[in-house]
């Protein structure tokens, strides 16, 4: 029980990764967005700061593609999402993505023994 609370802890970490990464670009990298502005004509410029945030970017971009093909299977193959349920999921997972997925984690794996219950096994 403890090793899939454990799971669970994690998948919903790696869920809020995004919505921190939005958080963190609009209230502290928006300055160094604005000095990015004056070196893109000499991109060897930019400050350390702003390429860690392209770093955080890269690594968020994957995270999010990631956490999108997760969800979509689980989604999938979950039992207790009936079919038009599954296609509301699946659209507000492409429009609201982290959030989403947020809200999926919430209804559908936070209160799950196992990230594998209610999951057909093959």
């Amino acid at each position: 029980m403890k090793n899939q609370t454990g799971s669970n802890g994690l998948l919903l970490i790696i869920t809020m990764w995004p919505i921190g990464y939005y958080l963190f670009t609009g209230v502290i990298a928006y300055d160094e967005l604005v000095a990015a502005l004056a070196t893109i004509a000499e991109p060897e410029l930019a400050s350390q700061e702003l390429r860690i945030l392209f770093w955080f970017h890269v690594a968020t971009t994957i995270i999010l593609f990631c956490t999108f093909i997760f969800y979509s299977y689980r989604l999938y193959n979950d039992r207790s999402v009936s079919g038009e349920s599954k296609m509301l999921w699946f659209l507000a997972f492409i429009v609201f993505t982290s959030f989403a997925f947020l809200a999926y984690w919430w209804r559908h794996i936070r209160l799950s023994e196992h990230l594998n219950n209610s999951v057909v096994q093959k």
